[in-house]
């Protein structure tokens, strides 16, 4: 319980830096004002709200399992999509802190938001 309570700590604080630091990019960088720049935290909720159908669609198969494993689950049959989480947050600060056009910064965090899927996913 320990280990699950380090890990999640350890994922939303990283969740947390993520979005201090959109503010901190699209405001600094690009100079926008402080309602421009929260425009691209719809995103995040656009991917929230895709990776909660997806991982409703899914969960049929995960109570499958589970009742053919006589209810005693297994941790990996959850995070399947635990692995997109480091790339994403790799991708996105390469692209946020350098000096390229700001919409390819905002289609980064608005476009599927593989981090949600992780949130999400658990």
């Amino acid at each position: 319980m320990l280990a699950v309570s380090l890990y999640m700590s350890f994922i939303y604080g990283i969740l947390y830096l993520m979005l201090t630091g959109y503010a901190q990019i699209f405001q600094g960088v690009y100079h926008m004002n402080p309602g421009v720049g929260g425009l691209p935290y719809f995103g995040m909720v656009l991917g929230e709200l895709i990776a909660f159908g997806v991982v409703v669609y899914i969960n049929p198969a995960y109570v499958r399992k589970l009742k053919a494993n006589n209810n005693i689950p297994v941790p990996e049959w959850r995070g399947k999509f635990l692995h997109i989480f480091p790339y994403e947050v790799m991708y996105q600060q390469s692209k946020l802190t350098t000096m390229v056009q700001f919409l390819l910064p905002s289609l980064v965090v608005s476009h599927s938001r593989p981090v949600c899927f992780g949130l999400v996913g658990q």
